[in-house]
Parts: structure tokens; C-alpha cells; sequence
């Protein structure tokens, strides 16, 4: 349920951030680029959120992180506010919505050999009543909350098997250069810029 209730209206968080004025327009507009900075090279999350006309380069605004109701939700959403591990609690549970799905289509079928499909015993007892609906609920949902389910629990692995990657393969292509020295002074964004254009 608190997946659901925070789930429906991160669907709408651009419209909502719009309204709300934390922002001018959608992450994916092609008019715009988006600038994400952080306090340091090894900084896990962004400090600041600028966004810049990609006709002229003039900035447009700053977007405010880790503020206002949809980042309330998102966390929820998430983490719960608990980090990795409130994220990997929503996968344990999201396993136990696909097993709950696995194991209701097993009961449902021999159930469904007595009875037409979809079939409601209104005139029966409130009990058979409810297991009626329950299951036609059940079947008719099944296909959207599996994937919703099995999805969700793959977007739960995501920290872990990034960091997987990082110890494995990533430190792998990086080992030739972890000797070297770092960079003592920023290169210039214009020729970073010029670079970029003439590989594309």
C-alpha cells in the first residue's frame, strides 16, 4: 500500500514539481540541459541541480534537492528514509508479492474447474462472497502486479550489483591508471565542449 500510494504520483512529479513551482519543465526536454554538481569527485549524491537553455547557454534556474512533498515521496518510495537497507526491506517484500502471485495462480486453478470465470456466489455466504472477489480481483490484476512486483525487485538489486561492478570490472579497466597522478587544475569546459562536438 505505501508503495502504491507513493508510487501514483511520482508518475506525475513533473507536472507536480511544475505546479508547485520547483520546476520550469521536464527532465527530458530538448531545449534544455540539465547540470547535476557535487561537493567532490567522490560525492555519492548531487549538490546542486542547475538547468541552462541549450540554444543560448543562459541559465534558467536552480532545481532544489531534497526538498518539498515528491522528494518525501520518492524516499518513501525507495528507501523509506532507511538507506540500502530500507531499499533491499521493499525487494524482501516485493519477493513475497511474486511468490503470493506464484502461489494464488496455483490455488486458483483447480478452484476455477468447478466454477465459470469470474464467477461471484453473491447469494452464498459473505465469506464465499469475498473470496469471489479476492480471486477475480486476483486473476484480473495478476499480470500488472507481477511485473510491477519483479521489476521492483530488480530495482532494489541495482545499489548492490553497481557496487559489484565497481569492485570487479570497473577496478579492472582502472588499474593501469591508479598510480597515476590526479589532476591538479580543471581543464577548460569550452574545450571539453569543442572535444565533444568534433568526436559526435
Amino acid at each position: 500500500m505505501l508503495l502504491c500510494l507513493t508510487g501514483l504520483p511520482l508518475i506525475f512529479a513533473d507536472e507536480i514539481d511544475r505546479a508547485l513551482g520547483y520546476s520550469m519543465a521536464p527532465p527530458d526536454e530538448p531545449d534544455l540541459w540539465f547540470v547535476r554538481m557535487a561537493e567532490s569527485m567522490a560525492a555519492a549524491k548531487p549538490s546542486a541541480f542547475y538547468a541552462f537553455d541549450a540554444r543560448t547557454g543562459d541559465y534558467l534556474y536552480q532545481y532544489p534537492l531534497d526538498q518539498g512533498i515528491m522528494n518525501v515521496m520518492l524516499r518513501l518510495h525507495v528507501d523509506m528514509f532507511a538507506g540500502l537497507w530500507g531499499t533491499l526491506f521493499l525487494g524482501f517484500m516485493g519477493l513475497l508479492l511474486v511468490a503470493s502471485l506464484v502461489s494464488g495462480v496455483v490455488l486458483y486453478g483447480p478452484f476455477m474447474r468447478k466454477l465459470a470465470f469470474g464467477t461471484v456466489r453473491r447469494k452464498q455466504s459473505a465469506r464465499l462472497k469475498w473470496l469471489d472477489l479476492h480471486n477475480l480481483l486476483g486473476i484480473v490484476t495478476l499480470v500488472w502486479f507481477f511485473v510491477v512486483g519483479a521489476t521492483g525487485v530488480i530495482n532494489t538489486l541495482a545499489t548492490p550489483i553497481f557496487g559489484q561492478w565497481q569492485s570487479g570490472e570497473l577496478a579492472e579497466m582502472i588499474a593501469p591508471y591508479r598510480d597515476r597522478p590526479t589532476a591538479q587544475e580543471l581543464g577548460s569546459v569550452q574545450k571539453a565542449h569543442g572535444c565533444a562536438r568534433y568526436v559526435a
